[in-house]
């Protein structure tokens, strides 16, 4: 794997081990549970984030991707790591994009394949596995 697919790859590890910590020996009501007006449940954050990496999935397989909705959380949970298990699976295995753009969630990566951009902020990818840059704007990154 190249260092833009490792780091791909390593966002991914990170996501699936983050979501099973915060959700493991959550009470059933937990799914339910919203933190203020028109913030998520953890169940509709679920179902967004598998959203989020079906889309990008997409990149490479084509086609269009909305999750399905599952009444049940865990089902949901379960859902999402396959979701994620097979992005990874591409990425890993060096699955062409099917498009020039390829999106990961809020993350972008656009014709410099050393930027990662998202909601008008960006990482530098610097070569040599030094540290990335993080940048807060878009003019920073021309």
């Amino acid at each position: 794997m190249d260092q833009k697919r490792t780091l791909l790859h390593h966002f991914l590890a990170a996501l699936a081990y983050r979501t099973q910590k915060a959700l493991r020996d959550a009470p059933v009501e937990f799914a339910s549970f919203r933190a203020a007006p028109k913030v998520r449940t953890p169940h509709e954050l679920i179902r967004h984030m598998d959203d989020v990496l079906g889309y990008a999935r997409t990149y490479f397989i084509g086609g269009k991707y909305r999750a399905p909705e599952f009444p049940d959380f865990a089902a949901a949970i379960a859902h999402f790591h396959e979701t994620l298990a097979d992005l990874a699976r591409h990425i890993e295995t060096g699955t062409q994009f099917s498009q020039p753009t390829i999106a990961l969630g809020h993350f972008q990566v656009h014709g410099r394949t050393d930027v990662l951009v998202w909601d008008g902020g960006y990482v530098d990818m610097l070569p040599g596995g030094k540290a990335p840059v993080i940048r807060q704007s878009r003019e920073e990154m021309r």
